[in-house]
């Protein structure tokens, strides 16, 4: 993420955690893991009443706290289901999956929840992985088995579209967004790749060989465009920090 003019960076694994920052666009970092106590939130959000809501290494599901972080709960809805994935869209509408693998929207800050219907759209226990929302609203559902791709709705979870992107994607968090409106992705031994349409078509982009065919473990756009990719395979040569102020 980025504040002012410095840039923060963290990864996402629970066993060895960091979190840097850099005042020169990214050239040189200093390491200020040391100043928490325990890093061990792998993700955290507010909604617009001022509601926090976090994932840790410790919780497979949402914990919330409506007193700024002082005490947390479980968060569950529908008479007590947990919550796995949890987003927002401008509306302040949300969507959860929930751990019985089902899709669920609140128009109303989570005071009520309508079920969505997926049938016949990968609807077995397991299948969906992660949500994602985009900055246009649409909701992409990653699907973990047998590399068939996501789903895509572009009207609240009314309708979904299948998307077969070519690769698994294992790194949801992964799924980020150019601000003309561009979708990048990179995984583990899976290339930068770059869709122009939404995320329906899908191509390499090759103009740097390490990320070709190798692991990405983080990647980042800011509001200027500029993509920060953080390479994770040390033997194949891409271990470290790469940055492209063009789209790669």
């Amino acid at each position: 993420c980025h504040g002012d003019n410095n840039l923060y960076w963290t990864n996402l694994y629970c066993e060895k955690q960091i979190f840097v920052r850099s005042t020169d666009g990214g050239q040189t970092w200093d390491d200020l893991t040391t100043i928490f106590k325990q890093a061990i939130v792998k993700k955290i959000m507010k909604d617009d009443t001022g509601i926090l809501f976090a994932k840790t290494c410790q919780q497979e599901y949402f914990i919330f706290s409506e007193d700024d972080g002082v005490n947390w709960s479980d968060y569950t809805i529908n008479g007590g289901l947990k919550v796995r994935e949890l987003v927002f869209n401008s509306a302040n509408h949300y969507f959860a999956i929930t751990e019985n693998d089902s899709l669920y929207r609140s128009t109303n800050n989570g005071a009520s929840w309508t079920h969505l219907e997926l049938e016949g759209l990968f609807a077995y226990f397991g299948a969906y992985g992660h949500l994602v929302m985009s900055p246009s609203d649409d909701i992409f559902i990653t699907i973990m088995i047998r590399q068939l791709g996501m789903l895509k709705s572009s009207d609240s979870g009314e309708t979904f579209d299948q998307i077969h992107p070519g690769f698994l994607i294992e790194f949801p968090e992964n799924i980020t967004f150019h601000p003309n409106g561009n979708i990048f992705y990179g995984g583990d031994y899976i290339s930068l790749n770059k869709s122009t349409d939404g995320g329906y078509h899908w191509e390499e982009v090759t103009s740097n060989s390490a990320l070709v065919l190798n692991t990405i473990s983080k990647l980042h756009i800011n509001t200027n465009g500029t993509l920060f990719i953080q390479g994770g395979n040390l033997f194949y040569g891409n271990n470290g920090m790469y940055i492209s102020p063009d789209e790669g």
